[in-house]
C-alpha cells in the first residue's frame, strides 16, 4: 500500500468555498498532489488532492498493479472527450501500484442523497425531474456505448453524484467496466451491486451488453420515481434463477405507488409505467433493443410532461434550488 508523505505544519489549503487540512502528499511523475481527504476505503483508497500551482482538486485512485487496473486504464482512457465524466488526468506505475488522477465532480452521490430523501431530510424530485435527471444519464451512456464502445456495468446510486445548478447525475466509478469487444471475455473488475445489477450479470447464461446499464439506469429511475426499489427490494437479485418464477410479472408500476405519479394524465403515467416496466425486463430481449431507443423513449415522456406544462417553470427549479442549498450545506457541514 502506498504510503503518503505526512506535512502536518502545511497551511490549510482552500478550495471550492472550503478549507481542508493537508494530511500528506502523493506525487505522480514527480508532480506533488497535497492529500486532502480519504473518499475511498482502505481496501480500495480513493484520494481528494489538490494540485498547489494550478490550485485544482483531483481524485486520486490507488490501485493495485494487476489485470483489473490495466482494464481500468483502458476504460478511462478511451472515454469520450466531450462526455460529462470525470476523465483521467495523469497516472503513473509506482512500484507494486498505479495511481491514476481524474477530474474532481464537486457534488453528492445519489445513495447519500436517497438515504437523506428516506429520512425526510431532503425534498424528493417530481416526476419531470426524475425524468430529466436519467434521461440525462442516458446520453452518458449513449456516448459510452457508441462512441467509446464500453459497458459501465456498475451503475448504482454510489457511483453517480448529483451536482449543483442545472443538477445532472455524474457517473464517478469505472472499476467495473469494460469494452464492449471483451464482453465474453471481461474481468470483473470491482465487483457489481447484485441490487442495481442487470440479471444477465449475475448469471452465465447471456453475455451482458449494453442493455444492462439500461436496467440499471431504469432502477435507478424507479427509485427517483417512488423512493423505493423493486421486486421487494431484491432489484436485479429478482431476475436470478433462484428468483425468477417468483417475481416474473410482479413489477409494481409507479402510478400504483407515489402520488406525485398518480396526479399526471392517464397517458403520461400509463408511459411511464411502459417505461419502467420495458427497462426492468428481466429477460434482455424485452427491453429497448439499443440505448438510442431507449432515450427516444424517456425523450417521448419528457415532451408529453412539457405539452402539459408539468416542466418546472423556470430553468432553475425549485427542486435544482434545493438540491444546490444542499450540496453547499454539506461542504460547509463536514468542514466542523
Amino acid at each position: 500500500m502506498m504510503t503518503k508523505q505526512l506535512r502536518q505544519t502545511e497551511s490549510p489549503v482552500r478550495r471550492e468555498g472550503r478549507t481542508y487540512r493537508v494530511d500528506g502528499e502523493i506525487r505522480v511523475r514527480g508532480r506533488r498532489y497535497d492529500v486532502l481527504e480519504q473518499l475511498g476505503t482502505r481496501l480500495r483508497p480513493r484520494l481528494l488532492v489538490d494540485d498547489p500551482v494550478l490550485r485544482q482538486l483531483y481524485v486520486a485512485l490507488i490501485l493495485p498493479n494487476d489485470s483489473s487496473t490495466v482494464q481500468h486504464l483502458r476504460v478511462l482512457r478511451r472515454l469520450p472527450p466531450h462526455a460529462d465524466v470525470p476523465h483521467i488526468i495523469d497516472y503513473a506505475r509506482q512500484g507494486r501500484e498505479t495511481i491514476i488522477l481524474l477530474r474532481w465532480v464537486k457534488g453528492i452521490d445519489l445513495g447519500q442523497y436517497f438515504d437523506m430523501v428516506k429520512r425526510k431530510k431532503a425534498m424528493a424530485p417530481i416526476p419531470y425531474e426524475s425524468l430529466r435527471l436519467v434521461r440525462g444519464l442516458g446520453h452518458s451512456l449513449w456516448q459510452f456505448h457508441k462512441h467509446a464502445q464500453l459497458i459501465h456495468g456498475d451503475l448504482k446510486p454510489t457511483n453517480l453524484i448529483i451536482t449543483r445548478k442545472v443538477s445532472r447525475l455524474v457517473m464517478i466509478d469505472f472499476g467495473s467496466a469494460w469494452p464492449i469487444e471483451t464482453t465474453r471475455y471481461r474481468i470483473e473488475g470491482d465487483g457489481i451491486s447484485v441490487v442495481y445489477a442487470a440479471p444477465e450479470q449475475q448469471t452465465e447464461e447471456t453475455p451482458p451488453d449494453a442493455r444492462a446499464d439500461q436496467f440499471s439506469a431504469t432502477l435507478i429511475l424507479y427509485q427517483l420515481l417512488t423512493g423505493t426499489i423493486p421486486f421487494a427490494g431484491l432489484g436485479g437479485q429478482a431476475g436470478r434463477a433462484g428468483f425468477r418464477s417468483e417475481f416474473a410479472g410482479s413489477l409494481t408500476p409507479p402510478s400504483e405507488i407515489t402520488p406525485a405519479v398518480q396526479m399526471l394524465p392517464r397517458r403520461i403515467r400509463s408511459a411511464l409505467d411502459v417505461l419502467v416496466q420495458r427497462g426492468l425486463a428481466f429477460d434482455p430481449d424485452q427491453r429497448y433493443p439499443t440505448t438510442s431507443a431507449w432515450l427516444d423513449a424517456m425523450k417521448a415522456v419528457q415532451q408529453e410532461m412539457e405539452t402539459e406544462r408539468l416542466r418546472p417553470g423556470s430553468c432553475i427549479s425549485s427542486w435544482q434550488k434545493f438540491v444546490d442549498g444542499l450540496v453547499g450545506f454539506i461542504f460547509e457541514r463536514s468542514q466542523q
